[in-house]
Parts: C-alpha cells; sequence; structure tokens
C-alpha cells in the first residue's frame, strides 16, 4: 500500500496502483498520513531516530529487482506529494514510523552476495572426519579379538595379563568419550538429513537433545513422552556405559581342568618268577635288598619312588606314616613309556592296577637248643616224590646255612621244579596252605624257630600320582580270576631253593647277626647287621608275620628286574602284549630299551590343572554390541554427512542469526553453522526485549555491542512482564 504524505482524505478506501501490485511482503506509507499517525506510537527523541534508522537500512537492503516491480505512482497522487517526502519499504507485520529524511545523513547499505551450497571444501572435510570416525572403531575390534586368541590358552606368566589389564583400564575411560564423539556426530548427521526430508519438531528435539547419556535420558524426560524413538535413542546411549566396564570384565584367569586317558605300564606280580631264570642278576638284587632293609622308609614310596602296596591284615585304614606295607620295594611304573620319554605324570593322574604278594600268618614259635631239623634239598632229589604226590607232608625241606645264623624251610612244593601259580588259575582243587619255617640262633646259642602258614593276597589298589609322586589311596580284594590263594609261588622246587640259597648269601654276616634277623626284631636295627644280635625269640610270632614277609616279599619280587626296580634302566627283552604301546621303546643315551615283559598295562586318568585365559561371555556380547553400535554409528555418519545437501544448522546458536531483522549479520543462508562463527564469532549478541514501552514486549536476539542503547525501546528483560 502506498500512503501519499499530506492526504487529508479518509483512511478508507485505500489508494491502489495504476498498474501491477507491490509485492505482498512490502508496504509503502507516506510521512505525513494521519492514519499511520493513528497506528504508531508516539516516538520522540533518540528513540524515534533509532527506530528510523533501523528501517532505513533495511529498506536500502532491498534487491534492485525487487524494487523494479514497483509501478510509478498515478500523476494526480503524485502531484499531491510534498517535495521532501521520503518512501520506506517495511514487512507487513512490522510497526512503521516515518520521518523527514532530507536533512539525514544516509547509511552504508551491506551488500550481499548470492552462494551457491558449496560441497568443495566441506566434502573434504565430511571424507577426513569420516574416515576418522571409522577408523577409532578399528583398535576396539582388535581389542576383543585379542581377548579371543587368549581365550583358552595357558597363562604362562601373568605379563600378557597385566597389559591386558592395564589397557582395559584406560579404555574404560575413553570408550565413553569415543562413544559419545561418533554416535553424537551419527545422530546430528542423521537428523540434518531427515529435516531436509522433513521431520516433526518433536523428533528433531529428540536428536539433537541426545548426545550424551545424561543428555538423552534428560531430554526423554523434558518431552516427557516415551516412544518409539526415545527407546532406541535410550538403548543405543545405555550402551556406553555398558561398553565401558564390560571392556573391564572381558578377561580374566581361572582353573581349567582337563581329563586325559592312556594306557600306564607297571610291574607284573603275576608274571614268571625271577628265581626260574638263570640270568638273575644277583649282585643288583643283593644291592637293592640290602638297602631296602636298612633305609629309614616313612613314605608310602620305596627308595626309589616305586609305589607300595599295603598288607591287607594289618591295615584298615590308610595314612601315610602309620600304614603297613607288604614289600619294602614297591611297584615299578613306567611313565616315560606313555608317548614319550620327557612325559611326567601330572598333579592329579589315578588308575588301578592289580598287584598280589605273599602272605605270611605266623601262629607258633619255640625254642630248642638245635632248631627243628628238614631235609637239605642240597643233598636229597626230592623231584620224583613231589611230582608223584609221594613227598611226606609231615617233614620240612630247605637249604642249610651251615655259614649263617637263619634258614628257611618248607612243608611240601607243587608239582614241577619250576612253574608258576598262575597255571592253576582254572584249578578248582581245595589245597591246604604250605609252612614255611623260619630258624634263627638268638645269643644264648639257642634256636627260635617260626612257623608261618603261606598265601596269596591279590588286591585291586586306585593309585593317586601328583607329578611322578604317587601312592595308594584305597584298595579291594581283586574281581579278576586268580588260582587258589593258599597256593605261591615259593610252592616250587627249583624256585624255593633258588630263593633260600641267595638270601641266606646276601644277609650272611660275619658276626652277630644278619640285617634280615636284626630287621625281623626291628627294621631301624638292620643296619647293625654284624655287629648286633637278634633274638626274636621274646617276640610274639604274629607280631613277626609282618617283617618276615616284607623280607621275602622284597628278595622275591626284586629278583624279576632289581635294576629296574632301582629305575637305573629299563630291561632289554621286549615289551609284551599287554604293554602300554606296540614297542614301548625309550631312547636314553643313544640305546634303545624296552618294558620288560614282567610289565602289564592299565588305563590311567590324568586330571591337570591348568589357569587359562577365559573370556567372560556376558563382557563379550556387551562390549561387542557397544563397538559394533560404535562402528554401525560411524558408518551411518559418514553416509549422512555425503548425501546432505543443506548447511550445518542444527545445534548451532549462529544459526539464530540467519533472518534475523534486528541484527546486522542478516542473510547468509548458505552458510552451515561453524562457517557462520568463523564469520560472525566477533559480533556480540544479546537476548533483549526489543518493545519495551507498552505492556507486552518481543524478546529477541540483537546486535549486543557496548553502543547498544538499552533505555527506550530496546530493554533487558523482566520477569513478570509478559512477551508476545
Amino acid at each position: 500500500m502506498i500512503i501519499p504524505s499530506g492526504v487529508s482524505e479518509p483512511c478508507n478506501p485505500p489508494l491502489h496502483w495504476s498498474t501491477a501490485p507491490p509485492p505482498s511482503n512490502l508496504v509503502a506509507k507516506a510521512l505525513n498520513d494521519p492514519c499511520f499517525q493513528r497506528e504508531t506510537p508516539d516516538l520522540t527523541g533518540a528513540k524515534k531516530n533509532e527506530r528510523f534508522n533501523s528501517m532505513d537500512v533495511k529498506a536500502q537492503e532491498l534487491d534492485t529487482s525487487t524494487r523494479d516491480t514497483i509501478s510509478p505512482l498515478p500523476t494526480s497522487t503524485t502531484g499531491m506529494l510534498p517535495s521532501n517526502a521520503t518512501f520506506l519499504l517495511e514487512d507487513d507485520d512490522d510497526r512503521m514510523t516515518m520521518k523527514s529524511r532530507s536533512e539525514k545523513k544516509p547509511r552504508t547499505p551491506i551488500t550481499l552476495e548470492a552462494q551457491t551450497l558449496s560441497h568443495g571444501r566441506r566434502r573434504l572435510r565430511s571424507i577426513f572426519t569420516s574416515v576418522a570416525m571409522v577408523t577409532v572403531t578399528i583398535p576396539l575390534f582388535a581389542y576383543i579379538g585379542f581377548a579371543f586368541y587368549l581365550n583358552g590358552k595357558s597363562v604362562d606368566g601373568y605379563t600378557k595379563y597385566d597389559h591386558f589389564q592395564s589397557l582395559s583400564k584406560r579404555l574404560a575411560t575413553i570408550f565413553p568419550i569415543l562413544f559419545a564423539i561418533v554416535v553424537g556426530w551419527s545422530i546430528r548427521k542423521f537428523a540434518a538429513w531427515n529435516l531436509e526430508r522433513g521431520m516433526t519438531l518433536e523428533l528433531i528435539e529428540r536428536l539433537m537433545g541426545s548426545q550424551a547419556v545424561g543428555m538423552t535420558i534428560a531430554t526423554q524426560i523434558s518431552i516427557g513422552v516415551l516412544n518409539v524413538p526415545a527407546i532406541i535413542l535410550l538403548i543405543i546411549w545405555i550402551l556406553s556405559p555398558l561398553g565401558s566396564q564390560s571392556s573391564l570384565e572381558l578377561l580374566s584367569i581361572r582353573n581349567k581342568t582337563t581329563s586325559t586317558q592312556f594306557q600306564m605300564a607297571y610291574f607284573n606280580t603275576d608274571s614268571t618268577p625271577g628265581f626260574t631264570q638263570p640270568d638273575k642278576d644277583i649282585v643288583a638284587l643283593n644291592t637293592l635288598f640290602m638297602y631296602s632293609l636298612m633305609s629309614d622308609n616313612q613314605k608310602s614310596n620305596d627308595p626309589w619312588g616305586n609305589v607300595l602296596i599295603p598288607d591287607v591284615k594289618s591295615n584298615t585304614v590308610l595314612t601315610e606314616k602309620n600304614t603297613n606295607f607288604s614289600s619294602t620295594i614297591g611297584i615299578r611304573l613306567w611313565p616315560e613309556l606313555i608317548e614319550n620319554s620327557n612325559y611326567t605324570l601330572s598333579e592329579n593322574t589315578s588308575f588301578p592296577i592289580e598287584s598280589s604278594y605273599i602272605n605270611l600268618n605266623c601262629s607258633k614259635s619255640l625254642v630248642s637248643a638245635e632248631g627243628v631239623e628238614f631235609n637239605s634239598l642240597d643233598q636229597d632229589d626230592i623231584a620224583p616224590d613231589v611230582d608223584n604226590g609221594t613227598l611226606s607232608p609231615n617233614e620240612f625241606y630247605g637249604v642249610p646255612n651251615p655259614n649263617g645264623t637263619f634258614s628257611f624251610s618248607i612243608s611240601g612244593f607243587l608239582p614241577g621244579e619250576y612253574g608258576n601259580v598262575q597255571q592253576y588259575v582254572d584249578d578248582t582243587t581245595p589245597h591246604d596252605p604250605f609252612t614255611l619255617l623260619f630258624q634263627s640262633k638268638i645269643p644264648d646259642g639257642s634256636v627260635a624257630s617260626l612257623f608261618c602258614d603261606l598265601s596269596t593276597v591279590y588286591t585291586t589298589s586306585n593309585i593317586y600320582c601328583s607329578h611322578n609322586d604317587c601312592c595308594v589311596n584305597s584298595y579291594a580284594p581283586s574281581t579278576l580270576p586268580h588260582p587258589n590263594t593258599n597256593l605261591t609261588n615259593l610252592n616250587f622246587l627249583a624256585g624255593f631253593r633258588s630263593f633260600t640259597s641267595h638270601i641266606m648269601t646276601a644277609s650272611n654276616a660275619i658276626n652277630g647277626s644278619s640285617a634280615l634277623e636284626l630287621y625281623l626284631q626291628s627294621p631301624l636295627d638292620a643296619v647293625f647287621a654284624g655287629v648286633d644280635t637278634a633274638d626274636i625269640s621274646t617276640i610274639f610270632p604274629e607280631e613277626l608275620s609282618l617283617p618276615l614277609q616284607q623280607v621275602i616279599n622284597t628278595y622275591w619280587y626284586g629278583s624279576y628286574d632289581p635294576l629296574a626296580f632301582m629305575k637305573s634302566r629299563l630291561s632289554v627283552s621286549n615289551i609284551s602284549s599287554t604293554g602300554p604301546n606296540p614297542t614301548g621303546q625309550e631312547i636314553r643315551d643313544g640305546m634303545v630299551f624296552s618294558a620288560p615283559q614282567t610289565s602289564r598295562s592299565t588305563t590311567a586318568v590324568s586330571i591337570s590343572t591348568v589357569q587359562v585365559y577365559t573370556v567372560r561371555a556376558w563382557a563379550a556380547t556387551l562390549f561387542f554390541l557397544s563397538t559394533f553400535m560404535l562402528f554401525f554409528a560411524a558408518i551411518a555418519g559418514a553416509y549422512f554427512s555425503f548425501v546432505v545437501k543443506g548447511p550445518e544448522v542444527l545445534s548451532h546458536v549462529s544459526s539464530l542469526i540467519k533472518d534475523n531483522r534486528f541484527m546486522d549479520s542478516v542473510g547468509d543462508s548458505a552458510i552451515g553453522g561453524f562457517e557462520r562463527v568463523r564469520k560472525y564469532g566477533a559480533n556480540r549478541v544479546r537476548m533483549v526485549d526489543m518493545e519495551t514501552e507498552g505492556n507486552v514486549g518481543y524478546i529477541a536476539l540483537a546486535d549486543g555491542g557496548n553502543n547498544l542503547n538499552m533505555g527506550g525501546v530496546v530493554g533487558w528483560l523482566r520477569e513478570g512482564r509478559g512477551y508476545r
């Protein structure tokens, strides 16, 4: 509308253009129009000049092409205007004031050049930022990958674990920061992309208010509506603290128990007796025997580590110090023949073994000047009588010991000079036990005679090993088929004769009593052989059963392979068919040895406990989800940063000055927030009341320089005042 100055006609109807109407957003008002005077507040002095100057600047900023669209006023109308009339163009909804401009100095207009949405420099920044966002997630995947690499591996020292824990502590601090940077950047790009396609104001506020965990929660509470976008944002951001804490719990150390089965070779007490073979190593056997008697062994192993088998008749509860054993030498194990010669038993290996031993039950003793007479096996050939069964059962047969102080004799024999009781497995004939007669000279020159019934005990013992230190932790009668227990390998003529001859030779002493007799008196007295004199006549027969049994079993079973028992070498004979492996060979010092035919095998179960690295499943799941969300956000943000065409305006306060008519920096709609900050960053802004006069004000951002007049029209915000 054009309102000429000095016209006194009524306000309606208004004057019209002679040609095309003016633009809808512009109004022309004459300086002296009485209608205008009625609409405008009474502005005086500096207030009016300041308001006029502001509107004048806006008029001068109009594009020239826009001015050209306004047609000249009709001649009749033009003639009615004063010569000094000035037109100001302003928005329809602005309150306009007019004054004479004939005396005012014109202000320098601000020229704004049209700008295009250039992506050159911005595209380079987007590429750099996107690559950086994606790159920071790669070490996180490497971190969890290294944890899974260590998973299940044994802990070789704690160096790797200490380094990993140190890294996890640092990562727990850095992770929330990385999450906030990457996810916050991606959300802003997503919001900008949606803004170009149209989105609700609520969603914009949710997205722009969700730049951190606390901000996200506070924003959803402030908006007050919990919908699907709000729940998704909460889930995304809750992964930040969860991922941080899960990095600390990702890797741990635990004890891992593994079970391995293998074949264990051990000495077979049911194999062919050593004294039925001509190639016995008597020197090694005597060494083994004497050392076993004289060693003060209070453990469950003999001096060479072989497993001692408990004596069934004298044990009720097995303990390390109070267990009575059937012999002073134990059962030889061959763990070195399992897989390779460097094998060692784990800390928890158990297996059953079958064994047997000669049992003595002494119930009668007597003392006489000459002792009990017996038939000499050196002079009488009783083999035919043994085979024919015509041997007298009421006599004893043995080898005399003219140079010694003790002797052995027996009440009878089984058919055959050489044999093994295992050949009687299927024999169902009842047999009475044979009686062993042991005689020893006592200090007064008389002879103490001890009568003991012989039998064989067959047991199944459960062996427990810890690092090659093995012992019997339980035992029970064997359930395998065995011969009559009243039969022993001492019941064969040639074997008994050889056995008694060699044991007397090994034990005889020039002076005093032998180590064997002193051992019967007390195991600790054996070391005084040749010095002290034993007197077994003062000991009850039942108490002599166990030590005499131990002496006999030590020399009898030691004869099978004394060097193998002392672990100085393995037998050079081939392994039996029941051995632990086809060859059973061990290479030692360039020589090849095999487990002896006296061995048998059993299935051992080795349970070992080692410390291993373990990945906690729940921590790995949370950390992977958090890291994957970080990676996905980086990829999504990179995509949105390339497809968004408009400038960055969201979350930038500087964007509020773009279309602000109260500021000189109006315009530049094609640049983003950061570019606007770089261009106008030095400008001061204030939030003020643009209309202090009257009951209703108007809040806006305005230039906030030191020369801002805070009196008159522009003023501070006040509590209790209404604002439109």
